[in-house]
């Protein structure tokens, strides 16, 4: 079942357009499991690393807070069953929100590019400042937040799934992964309407992901 998960999930990556490039699946592969288990000894140092990084993931949307405990610190002692099946869903959205963070990097050089560029893709109006130190946001904080926003649009959320949906499984007929094929539905329509977004920018890079968005969904 969890290979099963793995690699049907991973077609929301391509539908996506999130395929070549510079993000590494076996990056994002190594830290969902030391995050759900914990593999290896790891220095307090390196665990702290591990649940900044998981921390600022569900503060963004990118890791379903629903799946990954909030205990974070526990997680990384602890190996469930549930926590791993879950893994294969957050292993694409990690890989996915590397992905497009690697291809903003490239596209958009300020902070006001990327204010400029949520507002038409998400319709969306980006805070400049943090809203708890009123420091100015960086480059790379604001780009993460832009790829946390494209995650949450083209990956499913299967917790959002609405309860009229999840009850399909009562129905023989429908079987118990009703919440996959609404999930691709979803995503597909949500990756249609950003590709063609993405094809009126007059970036060059935008339109070129616009396109490659489009051909995949």
């Amino acid at each position: 079942t969890q290979v099963r998960n793995v690699s049907s999930a991973g077609l929301f990556s391509f539908n996506a357009g999130h395929f070549g490039g510079s993000a590494n699946l076996d990056d994002a592969l190594r830290i969902i499991l030391d995050d759900v288990g914990g593999i290896g000894k790891y220095t307090s140092e390196k665990q702290v690393k591990i649940i900044k990084n998981l921390e600022r993931a569900i503060e963004l949307g990118v890791l379903d807070e629903n799946i990954v405990t909030t205990e974070l610190s526990s997680v990384l002692v602890t190996k469930t069953a549930t926590q791993y099946y879950a893994a294969g869903d957050n292993l694409w959205r990690w890989f996915g929100w590397q992905y497009v963070q690697s291809e903003l990097h490239m596209s958009l050089k300020s902070v006001d590019e990327v204010a400029k560029y949520m507002d038409d893709m998400f319709d969306y109006k980006f805070n400049k400042n943090n809203k708890i130190t009123g420091n100015k946001k960086l480059l790379f904080e604001a780009i993460e937040e832009a790829a946390g926003m494209e995650v949450k649009i083209v990956y499913p959320t299967y917790s959002a799934v609405p309860e009229f949906v999840q009850s399909f499984r009562r129905i023989p007929v429908a079987g118990n992964f009703v919440s996959f094929p609404a999930a691709m539905i979803q995503a597909t329509v949500g990756n249609l309407d950003m590709s063609m977004r993405l094809i009126n920018s007059k970036n060059s890079k935008i339109r070129q992901k616009g396109y490659k968005k489009l051909i995949s969904s």
